[in-house]
């Protein structure tokens, strides 16, 4: 009995041996068909191949792992290869049984250690993976095989991928897929605009796939932090959980992600659906989702680098919770914004901080509408810069999204509304990117103040355009006893640290000395009501008005007024010898009437006119309010001489003309500093007063556009916003 075993196993051993001979050991060998293989790979595609060792693999399936392999395309023959792919390793395991008896194709296992995956996207806006496959193969399907083994195994692939139908049939078939540690970088060149302001990155992604066929969907679960690369010193975004089902639909050629349900940091995806797919060459999208969402993940994605456009100001910020229900579908190559999208959004203690220009918006809890374009939010009351208000309005889709608000306010102090942002001062010298969103609405508001600035029953039309500049339209108020009514007025935010406006507007009966006292924070010692009109301009620097800055054109009217107090007026008078009411140190007028210049922080006047029952003054020179010091000429006429006079005089010309009309009057020079000016005798026949220089040519300031707002008030002009 032992010897009969033994002559059998002497037998196949002798057969095994002289089998090994014929077949030539090497063809068992994988790594023998590297070459092969290699220029098999790179007369199909537009790229060069490496590939490191190759491992046989019979159990628990047929198929073999590859390391260390590498895919470098050429966008054009004689053009440097680029980085596309590159893998540790690459295992694929095919079911046996099923590959040799059913004669049909399932993965058994397709794991991919560490793939780095780069694409470019070219200044013609196409990505260099397009040409990735050449046109025309310039080689047999399948490489022909040395062994009848080799031979076999062609034989069975070829019996089942008769056509490209069946093989992407055959493809589906996926008992376990998984991809670990996964890197993505999509670097995008577009001229002129990239869509892409920075590189995408992505790494550590993990997916897992299994259960998958033609007929049925896989279950799917992908894992990674998002976003990521947000900067030096900045750490990735919380961790991402999704998992659901997948189906492929090879006629429709669209991809499903059914039951989606996951996490993401604190936000929950409770169902989701989405289809993506191509038709006529262009992506379509369809998607369901029911999220409940924390607002301030939203932040990350709007700072992220790749698509983060405005680098210098405080980025968007928003806090809160919301839970929404929405249905997207898209692009609409038709339209600016091309997704199309439905459905609602319930917040909750919701905020959000727009960035420089709007104070942030907080404490909202509505539930807002989306449907055609438009995000419609209720009436419901919040805070904007802390401050209580009650308003509506709606978000309107584009580019850069529009919000309209309708709002009304008891009390409103602007410096918190309009500029009252936490955090530290931006940086002065840093530059100023577009907005990306654009802000308007209607207002009421009891009362306003800035400063000592206050007003009432503001009413009007407010903007805010990309370009950081607040306008107003139609704007009315109540203050200091009169009106105001502007005349498309604008605010600028276009400097880190300044903020520029230009007031044009008209005053009707506003007290003047509380006036004064608001908007250039002094006194004076002029009592009445007064009307006014034209425009100034000027900047704040750091909170503090610059009064160097302060230009325009102003005319202004008072009427039954009185000059309080012993006052420069009443010192002039007391010099020329005139008599005046000392028990009151005061002197009532009937009207003061004054064209103003405002040059770099200097009034300029040379018609000021005063006059009372019992004289008439007139007064030509400069009062700088950045050194605050007074150069003026003063001329008094006594009626009781002007009643003498045949004809009548120019008394103002009388002094800057120098004509012996100016005989009839009383004269005097003012100088110095204006809290202790230096009063001495003038002699109009000998100096020449000085004179109001010439108002601003608005239509060369509106030509002159291209410089920036900075330059212009360096300049002493007064530029209107662009």
């Amino acid at each position: 009995m032992i010897k009969r075993v033994l002559l059998i196993a002497l037998i196949l051993l002798l057969l095994l041996a002289a089998l090994l001979i014929y077949l030539d050991p090497r063809n068992l060998d994988p790594n023998y068909h590297r070459p092969q293989i290699k220029a098999w790979i790179e007369s199909r595609l537009n790229a060069e191949v490496e590939l490191g060792l190759i491992f046989p693999i019979l159990y628990p399936g047929l198929g073999f792992e590859c390391h260390d392999v590498e895919l470098r395309l050429k966008p054009e023959p004689e053009a440097v290869p680029e980085d596309f792919l590159r893998i540790k390793s690459l295992k694929v395991i095919l079911d046996r049984d099923v590959l040799f008896k059913e004669r049909r194709l399932l993965w058994k296992e397709l794991i991919v250690d560490s793939p780095s995956l780069c694409l470019r996207r070219g200044p013609d806006k196409h990505f260099v993976v397009k040409n990735l496959i050449k046109p025309q193969p310039a080689a047999p399907a399948i490489p022909e095989p040395k062994s009848w083994l080799g031979k076999a195994i062609s034989e069975n692939l070829q019996a089942q991928l008769p056509d490209p139908e069946h093989r992407f049939a055959a493809i589906l078939n996926l008992e376990l897929v998984r991809v670990n540690n996964a890197s993505l970088e999509i670097v995008d060149q577009g001229q002129p605009k990239p869509g892409l302001v920075a590189p995408l990155k992505l790494f550590a992604m993990d997916f897992n796939l299994h259960g998958m066929s033609a007929r049925e969907p896989g279950r799917f679960k992908v894992r990674g932090r998002f976003p990521q690369g947000r900067g030096p010193g900045l750490p990735d975004g919380p961790l991402a959980s999704l998992s659901g089902k997948l189906e492929v639909d090879k006629v429709t050629r669209t991809a499903t992600l059914s039951a989606v349900s996951g996490t993401w940091g604190d936000t929950r995806v409770n169902q989701a659906n989405l289809t993506f797919g191509s038709v006529n060459h262009h992506v379509r999208l369809t998607l369901d989702a029911d999220l409940d969402a924390a607002l301030e993940q939203l932040n990350l994605v709007l700072t992220w680098p790749p698509i983060h456009r405005t680098h210098v100001v405080d980025p968007i910020q928003a806090w809160g919770r919301t839970r929404v229900k929405v249905h997207l579908e898209g692009p609409d190559r038709s339209r600016a914004w091309r997704m199309r999208y439905s459905g609602s959004a319930g917040l909750s203690g919701a905020g959000l901080d727009p960035g420089r220009v709007i104070a942030p918006l907080s404490k909202f809890n509505g539930t807002a509408t989306l449907a055609n374009g438009v995000i419609d939010i209720p009436e419901t009351e919040l805070f904007v810069g802390g401050i209580p208000v009650r308003s509506s309005g709606k978000i309107e889709e584009a580019y850069a999204p529009r919000f309209v608000l309708v709002t009304e306010a008891e009390e409103v102090d602007f410096s918190k509304f309009f500029m009252g942002h936490p955090g530290p001062a931006p940086d002065p010298d840093a530059e100023m990117k577009p907005m990306r969103s654009r802000w308007e609405g209607d207002a009421k508001i009891g009362k306003g103040f800035y400063g000592k600035l206050v007003a009432r029953e503001i009413q009007g039309h407010w903007s805010v355009d990309t370009d950081r500049v607040l306008r107003f339209a139609h704007l009315t108020c109540r203050a200091y006893q009169g009106t105001y009514e502007d005349n498309f007025s604008w605010v600028s935010f276009n400097h880190p640290a300044e903020v520029v406006f230009y007031l044009n507007g008209t005053i009707r009966k506003m007290d003047a000395q509380s006036f004064i006292e608001g908007i250039l924070d002094t006194t004076t010692f002029v009592d009445g009501d007064f009307d006014g009109r034209g425009y100034v301009t000027g900047r704040f620097i750091a909170g503090e008005f610059d009064t160097a800055s302060l230009n325009g054109e102003f005319v202004v009217n008072v009427h039954n007024g009185k000059l309080m107090g012993y006052n420069l007026f009443i010192k002039v008078l007391a010099f020329l010898g005139l008599p005046f009411k000392e028990e009151q140190y005061g002197q009532s007028f009937e009207k003061l009437r004054a064209e103003v210049t405002f040059r770099d922080g200097v009034a300029y006047s040379d018609n000021l006119v005063l006059r009372n029952w019992d004289l008439e003054a007139h007064a030509a020179g400069s009062i700088d309010f950045v050194h605050e010091t007074l150069d003026l000429r003063i001329a008094v006429y006594p009626l009781e001489t002007l009643s003498t006079l045949t004809k009548p005089i120019p008394l103002l010309g009388a002094i800057v003309n120098q004509t012996q009309e100016s005989l009839f009057g009383y004269y005097a020079k003012v100088q110095g500093n204006w809290d202790q000016p230096r009063i001495s005798p003038y002699l109009p026949l000998i100096e020449k007063a000085p004179t109001r220089p010439p108002p601003r040519n608005l239509s060369d300031r509106l030509r002159d556009g291209g410089k920036s707002l900075k330059e212009k008030l360096n300049a002493g002009q007064n530029p209107p916003p662009h």
